[in-house]
Order: C-alpha cells, then structure tokens, then sequence
C-alpha cells in the first residue's frame, strides 16, 4: 500500500482554488495555492492505494480494484457481470470477507505513522470499506478486526456481525442491515452499516429499487418507516452496552443513515457517502430531536455524483467534496466515492449553499417525476411476487395439514 501526502497535479490544484473562490468571494487570480491547500478549507490532499492488482486472479482483481482505481474494464469481465445479474457467486462472496480483513489492517498498519493528513484520507478509506460490507452479504457471526480511534490511539478490535432483517418474508428477497458489535474491547464504538441500492443478484436487490422511488416520499424513507422498530431497537440496544453507534452506508444506504440520524440523533454517529438527502420534513424531525450532546453528521461526496443532489441535508452537517483529477462518469462517482485514489482533495463545503443551489431543486423534481411510472410498475410487480409467495405459504400450510391428518388417521387405525 502507499499513501502520498503531496498534490503536484495543477487539475487538482486549480480545482480548489475554484472552489474556494466560490466559498469565499476571493477572486481566483488574488488567491495563492499553498496558502489555500494549508487553510482549514481543504480536509485532506494526496493519493491512497491500497492494492496492486498485477499478479491477482478473480474474485481478487475485482476487490482490489475497489480500493485502488476502479474502472468500467474492471466491471466489464464475464465473471463479474454473471455474479451481478446472473448467479450469486459464492466463492466471491466467501473471499470478499477475507479480504475485508486485509482492507482492515493494512489501514491499521499505515495509521500508526500516519500524519494528521494522512490519517483523515485513511478513515474516509476505512469508512467506504465498512459501507461496502453489506453489498457482499457478511453472514451473522463473521468476525471482522477493524480500526477504530480509542482515547487517541488506533486499536485493531474485533467484530462481530448482526445480520438485521428490515422487511418481512413476504414481499421476497429480504434487505438487511449490517450490525457490528465489538467483542475484544469494550471501549469500542458498535457501528451498523445500511444497504445502498446493490446488484441484481444480491438480496433485497428488487426491494431496494422499489424503495428508492415511492412517490412524495424521499429515497429509502418507506423502508426506515417499514423497519423504524428493528433499527431503533437495535440502536438503543448497542447504545446501552457501548455507546453512540457509527451508522455507514452508500447511496441508498447512506440515505438510512441519515433517516435513523433524524429519529435518533444522539446516539447515533452518522457517516453517510453519496447519500441521497431527505424531505424537509425529516429535517424538521432532526432539530426536534437533536440535543446539545450531538455526536456529529460527515457526509462524503464525489463532485460527479448527482444522487446527493437529490433532497437535502442536516443544515448542521460536515460536508466533505471529493475533487479528483479524473473526470470519473456518474456511476463510478456514485459507486465510489473515491473513484480515483491517485491526487485527490477533501474539502469542506457550505452545507447550507449546497441545500439552496438550484440543481439540487431539478434534480428533486425529476426524482419526484420518476417516482409515479416507476412506483406503479414496481407495486404491480411486487402484489404478483406477493401473492405467489402467499399461494405458496398456504399450500405449504395445506400439505403440512394433509400430512399430519394422514398420519393421525395412520396411528388410529
């Protein structure tokens, strides 16, 4: 792995100094690069990699590439396209976990010589990791080591996974949350890691794109409301035993993480990435809730991405941009939030003018516009896989009843 703390690409430089113009009102020819790139303005700058994908096989040059530079070419090969919409891989799957571990500690490793630059890149790093666990479906009982800043020093801690089920049975393949619960040091924050919108093949795939559009609702709001019960019994339970949870998540995701942050702020630590926003009235819900003792909202950002565009945020949030000197498509910003590991910036923008730019109104409005058609295809699909699930349940139920009368007819007899 390397991890650089220098930024010597003028795409990269001249794209702050643009963006701290817009902060500040400065004009761009008066301001001086090195002064800005030292000014609180800019979170961190440099490049992180943290695998070499030469000499690797598949499942392990997919994975890799999560965290090192992701393309289309590396989504683009047979066996991961039959993995996503095909056939669930299993060997894929069971690799993935092992390779977590090694995410794990090679951030570990680099945070004990870390300078304060270098270690805010790494956790943003750390926390895409723990966002991407969901999508490769952990089973309840993996034991992951992760690190985590405990009274000012790095510890390995080890833990373990809660697969919490969000929606009942019946509407199909189930969308789960990922609990994790510290089981070597009891100083350690539990975390949760929600969701985003994952491939086809993955559980709740169906569920979670008929969630992310339901007409005068923001995206994933009817699945927090559908699951409230479970996320806040689990929250309570994790903040009882160990204190305010981390709660992660991509995209969809990370739009739970901010719903489960407006109905329970102060126990919740909340580190969403590309989230979609919320409905004003969610934000409302927010201040009502929210105490003096807040532990705080990070959201991080890639400057393409357009789904944070959609809704809004907490007006009390940090807001992180990820600038990068590659013009990355829409869908690798909003897959990965640090699509291009190599010269990249951190900075830290208006939450506030980012709520009122008028794209954020546009995009909104065609989300809302999209809803309708997708919302009434989606529920139509769902009553069919509804009552045939429901027909099979009772004939299950009917054969079950058959066979205990036969056999009580058997014994009688």
């Amino acid at each position: 792995m390397s991890v650089s703390s220098t930024l010597n690409n003028s795409i990269i430089q001249n794209k702050i100094i643009h963006q701290y113009s817009f902060k500040t009102g400065i004009s761009e020819s008066s301001l001086n690069f090195d002064r800005v790139i030292q000014s609180d303005f800019v979170h961190c700058f440099g490049s992180v990699r943290l695998f070499e994908k030469e000499g690797l096989v598949f499942p392990e040059t997919l994975l890799s590439s999560i965290f090192s530079n992701l393309n289309l070419k590396d989504l683009a090969t047979k066996e991961v396209l039959q993995a996503a919409f095909i056939k669930k891989n299993p060997i894929l799957l069971k690799q993935a976990m092992k390779f977590f571990d090694k995410v794990f500690l090679e951030i570990f490793t680099q945070l004990q010589t870390a300078d304060k630059n270098t270690e805010k890149l790494l956790e943003i790093t750390l926390g895409k990791a723990i966002s991407l666990i969901p999508f490769f479906e952990a089973k309840t009982g993996t034991k992951f080591n992760i690190p985590q800043k405990i009274d000012g020093q790095y510890r390995l801690v080890e833990y373990k996974v809660d697969q919490i089920k969000l929606t009942p049975d019946i509407l199909g393949s189930n969308i789960f949350a990922y609990g994790l619960k510290p089981t070597s040091d009891n100083n350690a924050r539990p975390i949760i890691s929600f969701m985003g919108t994952p491939h086809a093949t993955c559980s709740g795939a169906f569920l979670a794109r008929f969630f992310d559009f339901i007409p005068f609702l923001g995206v994933g709001e009817g699945l927090y409301y559908l699951s409230k019960d479970i996320i806040t019994s689990y929250i309570d339970t994790a903040y009882n035993e160990h204190g305010p949870i981390k709660a992660y998540g991509i995209s969809l995701g990370g739009a739970m993480v901010l719903l489960a942050k407006a109905h329970q702020p102060e126990k919740i630590e909340a580190k969403p990435y590309n989230p979609a926003g919320v409905k004003d009235r969610i934000r409302k819900v927010y201040q009502k809730n929210k105490g003096l003792n807040n532990p705080k909202t990070t959201v991080v950002v890639h400057e393409n991405d357009k789904v944070p565009k959609v809704g809004r945020l907490f007006k009390d949030s940090e807001y992180l941009k990820v600038l990068s000197t590659k013009n990355d498509n829409i869908y690798l910003s909003h897959v990965k939030p640090l699509s291009n590991l190599d010269n990249i910036a951190v900075i830290k923008g208006d939450v506030n003018k980012e709520n009122n730019f008028f794209s954020r109104y546009i995009y909104s409005s065609l989300h809302f516009l999209v809803c309708f058609p997708k919302f009434m295809l989606s529920s139509l699909i769902l009553l069919v896989k509804v009552l045939i699930n429901l027909i099979i349940e009772g004939y299950k139920v009917l054969v079950k009843k058959t066979v205990e009368e036969e056999a009580i007819k058997a014994s009688i007899g």
